[in-house]
């Protein structure tokens, strides 16, 4: 993650169980990465569901009312004094009618 220098990184069919999630949260607590930093990782439904899920047992997790998405809210993770890491899902519309599952890692500046 601290490695590279692209931005914006999604991810397409990925397969992540719950566990990795935590980890992957905890990873970027450590990594302290700059603001605008965005992983996004597109699967099926129960991927999404298991990630997202695994988020929300991470150490640190604290919820955020957003109304919108697969879950009604977000999950805010403290990496430093000056930023946050936003974890949220997306449903997005593909060509062909199917809805695609999307959760976001995106670090955002602490308000």
């Amino acid at each position: 993650m601290e490695a590279v220098e692209i931005h914006r990184i999604h991810v397409k069919n990925c397969v992540v169980d719950w566990l990795n999630a935590r980890d992957l949260v905890e990873r970027w607590q450590i990594s302290k990465p700059e603001i605008g930093r965005h992983w996004s990782l597109e699967g099926c439904y129960n991927v999404v569901t298991d990630i997202f899920s695994g988020a929300t047992g991470a150490p640190g997790a604290h919820r955020k009312f957003s109304g919108k998405g697969m879950f009604v809210y977000d999950l805010i993770f403290s990496i430093d004094e000056e930023k946050v890491l936003n974890v949220f899902t997306e449903v997005v519309e593909k060509e062909n009618g199917m809805d695609e599952y999307v959760v976001h890692f995106k670090v955002v500046p602490k308000l």
